[in-house]
């Protein structure tokens, strides 16, 4: 058998796996983290959101499909602290880091997944920022996690950080739960 034989029949069943693993509970982290799906979230659900922010502190309920059942989870954001210190040499280019509590709780569905890459920072000129995971303030703050991807059943919740990178002014500035169908709602920072 020649080689181009070969390559013909087995490049079709290499490219299975690689189809298979961008399905299913990790799509919406994935998607959700990527630049295009973000902007593209956030550019098409401006007016949508203006009924879905929220202050820090409040609940937003998330209807969302899994792979097979509807989800529902509950999110709140509370607790932002500013100019947080960096836990290595990577400093803030935009001004300081945010830090903000975050607790997901499962409402119904078999269990929901969450990560920093549900999240996005919004600034005031509608730029879209994703969580940065490079600072570490967890090796000086006792007791932070800004690292995380952590799965609940229904009924339970768990608890983090989310820390982003953000100009000194935070007037217009929001942060963003994101799903891979869109933007899901949003929390005012300032």
């Amino acid at each position: 058998m020649s080689t181009k034989t070969l390559l013909r029949l087995l490049c079709p069943l290499l490219a299975v796996p690689v189809i298979t693993a961008c399905s299913g509970d990790g799509v919406d982290a994935v998607a959700a983290s990527q630049p295009t799906v973000a902007a593209s979230a956030s550019a098409q659900s401006t007016a949508e959101l203006s009924d879905a922010l929220v202050a820090l502190g409040k609940p937003i309920v998330v209807h969302t499909m899994g792979i097979d059942v509807p989800l529902v989870y509950t999110v709140t954001l509370s607790n932002l602290r500013t100019r947080v210190a960096s836990g290595n040499t990577i400093m803030p280019t935009r001004g300081q880091f945010i830090m903000v509590d975050v607790n997901i709780h499962a409402d119904t569905g078999r269990f929901v997944t969450g990560s920093p890459g549900m999240f996005h920072l919004v600034l005031a000129d509608g730029t879209v920022l994703g969580a940065n995971l490079g600072a570490a303030p967890d090796r000086v703050l006792p007791g932070v996690s800004t690292v995380w991807v952590q799965s609940v059943e229904q009924g339970q919740s768990f608890g983090a950080q989310l820390l982003f990178d953000a100009p000194l002014k935070l007037t217009g500035c929001k942060i963003e739960v994101v799903e891979i169908s869109g933007v899901k709602g949003g929390w005012t920072l300032a």
